[in-house]
């Protein structure tokens, strides 16, 4: 199933807000609301649509500080058990395996500059398999988005399995 005009205003209307009312949903795109349920749930079921979450302001729960953290780490089968000890870290957001100087990138929230410090010396540096990070403190967001911008949609193509091979595959959480 390749994106057709009616997919892609509610990729983008739900992009923006997921929790917008299936009703008011079929009415800014134009289709009745059993139409709408019908394409949500096939956008879902293809990989389109791979969750519905709400983003919660760091700030306003106490944690402003953001920081980007390279670490390099052993190679090996260590690798495994050093993200599964991450994963155990709650101020980290989240963490890529990356190309370049580091293998791991890591964002960490914290509520102060000496949190972070802590969360540093005392979680991230005793991570199985670390030998070394660096770690840039965000000073401002210049640039923040959500989502892929719909102007990149153009190639989306399903395998056979009608599963979006240039979106993403859905995610099994």
């Amino acid at each position: 199933m390749e994106l057709d005009h009616i997919d892609r205003q509610i990729l983008v209307i739900m992009q923006d807000n997921a929790r917008i009312p299936l009703q008011e949903l079929a009415d800014r795109v134009g289709v009745s609301r059993p139409t709408m349920h019908d394409r949500v749930k096939k956008l879902v079921q293809r990989g389109y649509i791979s969750k519905f979450h709400t983003d919660i302001d760091p700030d306003h729960m106490g944690y402003p500080v953001l920081a980007w953290v390279g670490l390099l780490t052993e190679q090996g089968e260590s690798a495994h058990r050093t993200l599964d000890e991450l994963r155990e870290i709650p101020e980290i957001e989240a963490a890529y395996v990356v190309t370049g100087h580091f293998d791991i990138l890591v964002k960490v929230r914290a509520q102060t500059n000496s949190h972070l410090q802590r969360i540093l010396f005392e979680k991230i540096d005793r991570v199985f398999g670390f030998q070394r990070s660096e770690t840039m403190i965000v000073l401002s967001a210049a640039v923040e988005k959500h989502g892929l911008d719909p102007s990149l949609w153009q190639n989306a193509k399903e395998d056979e399995r009608g599963i979006s091979k240039s979106l993403g595959h859905p995610k099994n959480d």
